[in-house]
């Protein structure tokens, strides 16, 4: 299961005090509908976390969902349950990304350009300004 962070905002940045207290009010009465919706259309999807921000975003979920369609239902279906502004994040866990920095270092010394990282099965071609300049002084 992939990790990911559901940053919910409920209303604009210049909405009173009225309307972002009826908001939230509403949201608590919504939320076991929308938690029962997710659950329809994907059962696999696991909450982890949920907090209330003072900030940017007024909320923050924490859940795992098989893939990235999983992802953008939970996104979509905030969105249909009243939130002005949703944003979906892939969690990586730190360790994982140090792996995959490490993978990339020891197969990019090797590869002269060519980054090739058989664990994550993913080919990635580097191309660069500078070496394109340099090849083509070099053919003229």
């Amino acid at each position: 299961m992939k990790t990911f962070i559901l940053m919910t905002k409920m209303s604009s940045r210049d909405a009173d005090i009225i309307e972002v207290a009826s908001k939230l009010k509403g949201r608590v009465r919504r939320e076991s509908a929308w938690l029962q919706s997710i659950k329809a259309q994907c059962p696999e999807v696991k909450f982890i976390a949920h907090y209330a921000l003072l900030g940017q975003w007024d909320f923050m979920d924490i859940y795992e969902a098989p893939d990235e369609e999983c992802a953008a239902i939970v996104s979509l279906l905030s969105r249909t349950g009243g939130a002005y502004q949703v944003e979906s994040w892939v969690a990586i866990p730190n360790q994982r990304l140090a792996e995959i920095a490490d993978s990339l270092l020891m197969v990019g010394k090797e590869s002269r350009g060519r980054v090739i990282c058989p664990s994550l099965k993913w080919v990635m071609q580097s191309s660069s300004v500078c070496d394109e300049k340099r090849q083509s002084k070099q053919a003229g």
